[in-house]
């Protein structure tokens, strides 16, 4: 027969257990780390481009694509290399930079009121076809769709350096393009 010792089980029970003092510093030690693993992950360029720029993208029916992102959660976003196309159309904009400023708490509150919006370098493209239809129709259908919008409050629009292209195809197969280069618009109070 083998003995057996009870001298590890002794050693276990006699072990005092942890404060309710330690247990809460613990505690609020892990709830800490969770919230701050949160806020670097909500404060991230991949969930800006991942959440925000997609259900963006659906709200309005389109693809939303950008080289890089800089965002800074309570006041501006500014996004680099933006091209904004309907689904299955050709891009209506692409533009070197896009800054958006605004307030976080009145866009939780509902109220779509951007400060500024400044588009440089972007390029505006309106194609359409023989029948009439351009690659902008999908944005207003949709719009029908939706039926009552929230209204947009912009306290100040800038394009810097824009281009537009308008290219229309005829019925013959002729076409039409028109461009319009170097514009500079300003715009106060919209909405």
């Amino acid at each position: 027969m083998q003995s057996h010792s009870n001298e590890p089980q002794q050693e276990e029970q006699e072990r005092p257990k942890p404060s309710r003092k330690r247990r809460v510093l613990v505690g609020v030690a892990w709830l800490l780390g969770l919230l701050m693993v949160g806020w670097w992950v909500l404060s991230s360029e991949m969930f800006l481009r991942g959440v925000v720029l997609k259900e963006l993208g659906k709200a309005v029916g389109a693809q939303i694509t950008c080289e890089s992102v800089h965002w800074h959660q309570r006041r501006s976003v500014v996004l680099q290399g933006v091209r904004v196309k309907a689904i299955g159309q050709e891009p209506c904009l692409e533009a070197g930079e896009i800054t958006f400023n605004y307030q976080l708490g009145d866009l939780l509150a509902g109220n779509i009121d951007l400060g500024d919006i400044t588009f440089v370098e972007p390029v505006i493209s309106i194609h359409m076809d023989a029948e009439g239809k351009s690659n902008l129709d999908p944005f207003f259908e949709q719009r029908e769709k939706s039926g009552e919008l929230e209204p947009v409050r912009i306290g100040r629009l800038a394009l810097q350096q824009g281009t537009v292209d308008f290219q229309r195809q005829f019925h013959s197969g002729s076409e039409e393009r028109v461009r319009l280069t170097h514009l500079e618009i300003r715009g106060e109070n919209i909405g």
